[in-house]
């Protein structure tokens, strides 16, 4: 991913619609800044989901800890970049 950027976006944005994507998609992690709503909460609660707190202006550094993209997925949702599936470094990137 040299190049690109992997950060989070501001989680209260998603909160009107956040729980059903958890619920219809089966979302196992939430990457986000900022922190979500009660709604998203309770979803996550719910299905055994988890929110991951990522922190703003970092999407270099991010973007460096994807070791593979293992899959594509949601284009239907008409993201600017698709959700992956990633696999991670285990060490800090260089």
């Amino acid at each position: 991913m040299d190049g690109e950027g992997g950060g989070p976006t501001t989680s209260i944005r998603e909160e009107p619609y956040q729980a059903d994507v958890i619920k219809k998609y089966g979302v196992r992690a939430v990457i986000g800044k900022g922190g979500m709503g009660k709604k998203t909460s309770d979803a996550l609660k719910e299905f055994g989901a988890v929110y991951l707190n990522g922190i703003g202006g970092a999407a270099q550094y991010y973007a460096r800890t994807v070791k593979e993209v293992v899959g594509v997925n949601w284009m239907e949702f008409g993201f600017r970049k698709p959700c992956g599936t990633f696999g991670w470094r285990t060490s800090r990137p260089s």
